[in-house]
């Protein structure tokens, strides 16, 4: 039994951690097990933070904002790492590639020459000198697209409201309050003066933020207790409030989003911590038990059409056979809930699909696309447990006529809103992968299908 990288479940997680603080006090004491933990803000679908810091403090001259990260999702749609909660300023990753891209006011600058490489720690830093805009990644300078010299020239509001880690703020770059950031965020500073090269070089290349950087007006390492199991200084006892997202407000968490990482934020072994897709519905694959279907495409494939909005979906064939064998096999409700939408009659090569749109959970609506002219088995309003049949796999809508397949994937709006919904990051429960066109065969407790291989229910 194995559980698959990118999803592990937090009971698995939780686990591994005790196993590993039993062993820290059996080595060392408990007096020192702080020297073992360090601690980042681990964001997924609707989470995000609000720091007690009102950027207003500090834009109305020059300062720096800094925070280490890893990426999580390359190819998805815009993640926002830094924003201010009222608008004004907002640093993210863009939609469908992993660069940056940082709003100031009304000014915004892509920055596509420095790509970020997922599963990897980075350090960012937005400098103000004067009305000049400086960015920094992993200690260098990195030039806007467009302008001439290496800069945003920025007048005008820059920036109020709570410091917000992980969502946008206030008109936001993506023009949706749903564009999400993915993955791990540490060591937030804020500086009130700007940052020469050199200092920011080297808060990239410190290991932790520790309260002694000049300038340094607020910071949050989401540890209790520096590295040496003392107090943290007062300008890092700050205060962050966590919040989950809905598609109209927000609420608060009592449980920070938090994760235990490597004191030496190792990359390899941070990657395998980044946050398990959820939680959501659980899931069970949309196909008969003992029935093999291949990931013909899964998740970030910007080569075909699973990126940006589209980034957590796959599309599912039935394996071992031609294309032309997919044609007509039923596919099943991959939990319960309601039939909220569907569309029927649609020809191939053309948009919408037919579809069937299932409300697993609130704001979690399975959408199942591609399904036959006259197959469908189900209606608006219609209940469905785990395992109902819903219609059978076509070739309709936004694929090539004879490209017989079902696209699956999470969404938080239905199809008839496709221009501005987007995919949510899920995985599967209970199923079994071969990684070699079916000669064998391994369980998933938990899992996210790759591009390539076969699963079935057992």
């Amino acid at each position: 039994m194995r559980i698959r990288p990118g999803a592990i479940p937090l009971t698995s997680l939780r686990s591994g951690l005790v196993i590993g603080l039993l062993t820290i006090v059996v080595a060392t004491g408990c007096d020192d097990i702080s020297e073992d933990l360090n601690h980042a803000a681990a964001f997924g679908w609707r989470r995000f933070a609000d720091t007690d810091l009102d950027l207003a403090a500090v834009t109305g001259g020059d300062f720096a904002v800094a925070a280490r990260f890893m990426l999580q999702y390359p190819t998805a749609y815009t993640g926002p790492l830094l924003a201010a909660a009222d608008g004004g300023f907002e640093l993210s990753k863009q939609s469908e590639s992993p660069t940056l891209r940082l709003r100031v006011g009304s000014v915004t600058g892509a920055y596509t020459s420095a790509p970020i490489s997922a599963g990897a720690w980075h350090h960012v830093a937005v400098v103000r000198s004067g009305g000049q805009y400086f960015l920094f990644l992993d200690g260098s300078p990195v030039c806007p697209d467009g302008p001439s010299g290496c800069t945003l020239a920025v007048t005008g509001t820059q920036g109020t409201g709570a410091l917000r880690l992980g969502r946008p703020g206030a008109s936001p770059i993506s023009g949706t309050s749903e564009s999400q950031y993915y993955g791990f965020i540490d060591d937030v500073a804020v500086f009130d003066a700007s940052l020469s090269q050199a200092q920011v070089a080297a808060l990239a290349t410190a290991d932790r933020l520790n309260g002694s950087e000049p300038h340094l007006f607020a910071g949050w390492t989401f540890d209790d207790l520096t590295p040496t199991g003392d107090p943290l200084p007062a300008v890092l006892e700050r205060s962050v409030t966590w919040r989950r997202g809905t598609r109209d407000a927000s609420t608060v968490s009592s449980i920070p989003f938090t994760a235990i990482v490597s004191q030496a934020r190792d990359d390899a072994t941070d990657a395998k911590l980044l946050p398990t897709p959820g939680p959501h519905a659980e899931l069970r694959l949309p196909f008969p038990p003992g029935e093999a279907w291949r990931v013909g495409q899964g998740w970030g494939n910007t080569n075909i059409s699973h990126s940006g909005r589209a980034d957590f979906a796959w599309d599912f064939y039935l394996a071992g056979e031609p294309v032309s064998a997919t044609n007509g096999k039923p596919f099943y409700a991959a939990a319960g809930g309601e039939v909220i939408e569907i569309h029927d009659g649609a020809p191939c090569d053309s948009w919408p699909a037919n579809y069937v749109m299932v409300e697993h959970a609130p704001d979690e609506i399975g959408a199942y696309l591609h399904a036959v002219s006259g197959s469908l088995e189900v209606t608006d309003n219609d209940l469905v447990a785990t395992g109902d049949h819903l219609a059978d796999v076509g070739d309709t809508g936004n694929t090539n006529c004879g490209n017989y397949h079902l696209h699956f994937s999470l969404h938080n709006l239905p199809e008839s809103e496709a221009g501005t919904l987007v995919t949510i990051p899920a995985a599967f429960s209970d199923y079994e992968v071969s990684t070699d066109d079916g000669a064998s065969w391994s369980p998933v407790v938990l899992g996210v299908p790759q591009e390539g291989e076969w699963v079935r229910n057992p």
